[in-house]
């Protein structure tokens, strides 16, 4: 499935794979309650709080070995309880995202989604998001092809071995 999505929309999705990378609750619940201009949640207080009550159990950061299924599937499970919307692009791409998480468990349960995104969610969030498009449109085709298998494979090892990534966050 594909999305094409605005600005607002990608820098949103960003935002919320980059909150529950830091494992932030709050900020999750945030970007969760952005996914639909008419948001119709009944306790917005009560959805926060419980997001962040999941988060604290099952969402401790990169390099903690955090399912990222688990995650989502449990916040799926709030927003259906507090009847919180999410417009179609947004539906779209957590669907993608829980296949793609789910194949990757199937070929390599040490494998580890969020983990593997952490140089790039991170430049992102230091950056900004039109320099980060800037700089990553500019850095391929300026790169060879050898430096990206290298970014290739320290990225694979990060994803098999993220709890060193504590020791290099920014």
């Amino acid at each position: 499935m594909a999305a094409s999505l605005t600005v607002p929309e990608r820098q949103n999705f960003i935002g919320l794979l980059q909150a529950i990378g830091d494992g932030n609750g709050r900020l999750i619940a945030d970007r969760i309650l952005s996914f639909s201009a008419r948001q119709s949640c009944r306790d917005t207080a009560a959805f926060v709080r419980e997001v962040v009550e999941l988060s604290a159990e099952h969402c401790r950061g990169y390099g903690t070995g955090l399912d990222i299924g688990t995650v989502v599937r449990g916040v799926m499970q709030l927003m259906h309880r507090h009847g919180v919307n999410m417009d179609g692009n947004y539906a779209t791409l957590i669907a993608n995202m829980l296949c793609l998480e789910g194949l990757t468990k199937d070929l390599n349960p040490r494998f580890n989604v969020i983990d593997a995104a952490y140089p790039f969610l991170r430049a992102h969030q230091l950056i900004g998001d039109t320099s980060f498009q800037r700089w990553f449109t500019a850095a391929t085709s300026l790169f060879p092809t050898a430096f990206w298998d290298l970014c290739f494979k320290v990225t694979l090892y990060g994803a098999k071995h993220g709890e060193h990534l504590k020791q290099f966050q920014i």
